[in-house]
């Protein structure tokens, strides 16, 4: 059973002794270049436990929050109560339903994503259509954090109600090479590249900005 803390600086419920605290910690290096405010509509792909729709609330933005993983949710509606918060994965096409994979290890929460088949563990999940969303939302700040998901998600421009993109882009096995057609896909469609990720690295986890 999950032992549970209350971070004093952010107010944050998270687990004890998972990666949850780090997650916290990060939010300002990995997304402090976005800019909101009142009058913001914010699409968080990936919420997780709410590290960042707690952010994006405190900026006074109304934030929609997408996350499949129910142990997650349940956190992140404790978590961000004034947040739309949605137990979903966002995917492309009409499938109701689509299969999560995990590691299995219960320290990495944020760790699980529809892209990476070979993971340990798995489990159905429901799940909505990006673009419907999109055109229900029309956020104009998104940021996106799927383990991989991001391809298939960003395959097609975005609407130009989106004004700022920041997203991690992340090495899976079945897109090796194609951080750098991402990184300039998004580069095209943006006037600004406002954090441009190091795609001529190995890391695992990549992180752009994008403004128009």
């Amino acid at each position: 059973m999950d032992e549970f803390a209350v971070d004093v600086k952010s107010g944050l419920t998270y687990r004890v002794g998972s990666n949850d605290l780090a997650t916290i910690r990060e939010m300002k290096r990995a997304y402090g270049k976005l800019r909101m405010g009142p009058g913001s509509v914010v699409l968080d792909v990936g919420a997780c436990f709410g590290s960042f729709t707690s952010v994006a609330l405190d900026a006074g933005a109304r934030v929609i929050a997408y996350e499949p993983l129910l142990a997650n949710f349940t956190l992140l509606r404790q978590n961000c109560p004034e947040a739309d918060c949605r137990n979903a994965a966002l995917i492309v096409g009409d499938a109701r339903e689509v299969e999560l994979y995990w590691t299995g290890r219960v320290n990495y929460w944020t760790m699980h994503s529809t892209a990476m088949t070979r993971r340990k563990f798995h489990a159905t999940v429901p799940a909505e259509d990006f673009h419907t969303v999109l055109a229900e939302v029309r956020p104009d700040v998104i940021k996106m954090d799927i383990e991989g998901g991001e391809y298939e998600l960003l395959a097609e421009p975005l609407p130009g109600w989106v004004r700022q993109l920041a997203l991690e882009m992340h090495t899976v096995s079945n897109r090796v090479g194609v951080k750098r057609e991402l990184a300039a896909h998004l580069a095209a469609q943006f006037s600004t590249t406002v954090v441009a990720p190091r795609v001529d690295t190995g890391a695992w986890n990549l992180v752009g900005v994008y403004s128009r």
